[in-house]
């Protein structure tokens, strides 16, 4: 016994350092094959039809249905989408900006709250029901600068008309549209319009953080001349709502593909 303890002092005492320190290593290289075979899949499952806008909100997309994460969670950092029209050069980037609910009134022109939209925990047990709706920044920001002047010109008409001409206001309204200063402004949300008859590919971009990655979705939809007229028509209404005058904007649906 004494021989084996004077051995195992001077030839495996020694080494119980170096055996801590390679199940440390081990551990570690462990836990980097386990990240490498567990990347985060994101899969987005379409529901009910594409809601195409063109209203306050400028151009818009609402996509609807359930995105499921799996191997392991992934935390939504933001969500893109890229518009792109077939046979043509025309493409447009959306950011996110709002949930719509999950749900569907009895009444379709309801007026509906949004969320705004925010990154978010997606649980690889939980699957997240969405309803994302995307809207077009950049033509929002430059466009906006025309709403105070709207505002400026129909407060103008409206302290320029007797009360008889105003107790009228749909007619009153009419004749405001019929100014010069209206119709260039008319001509100008005519010209921004970009929804056109054809076919259009939507690409979804996923920002995933811990691990950083875009995960991509390829979707597909059609929009016809009697959609894009109805979209169109809802230049009018916008400047009714910038007028203060309550209105509802008509929206279009079209089939995922």
């Amino acid at each position: 016994m004494e021989q084996f303890l004077i051995y195992s002092k001077n030839n495996i005492v020694p080494l119980v350092p170096l055996v801590f320190v390679l199940v440390f290593i081990s551990k570690f290289i462990i836990e980097i094959l386990e990240r490498i075979g567990k990347k985060a899949k994101i899969h987005i499952y379409p529901a009910g039809k594409l809601e195409i806008g063109f209203s306050q909100y400028g151009p818009t997309i609402a996509l609807c249905g359930t995105m499921r994460a799996q191997k392991i969670d992934a935390f939504i950092a933001k969500i893109a989408i890229r518009v792109a029209r077939k046979d043509s050069d025309f493409a447009r980037l959306m950011d996110w900006r709002a949930f719509k609910p999950y749900v569907l009134g009895l009444i379709p022109d309801n007026e509906i709250k949004l969320e705004l939209a925010s990154a978010f925990l997606l649980n690889i047990n939980s699957p997240f029901k969405c309803n994302i709706v995307f809207v077009d920044d950049p033509f929002i920001a430059k466009y906006s600068v025309l709403i105070p002047k709207i505002q400026s010109l129909w407060e103008t008409y409206k302290n320029n008309q007797d009360e008889e001409a105003l107790s009228n206001l749909g007619a009153s309204f009419e004749q405001f549209l019929k100014t010069e200063e209206i119709r260039d402004i008319i001509v100008t949300f005519t010209d921004a319009f970009y929804w056109e008859p054809g076919s259009y590919s939507l690409e979804m971009f996923i920002h995933t953080s811990n691990p950083d990655k875009i995960h991509k979705t390829l979707f597909a939809f059609d929009l016809s001349i009697q959609q894009t007229g109805l979209l169109k028509e809802n230049i009018i209404k916008i400047i009714q709502l910038i007028c203060n005058i309550k209105v509802n904007c008509k929206y279009v649906f079209s089939e995922y593909k």
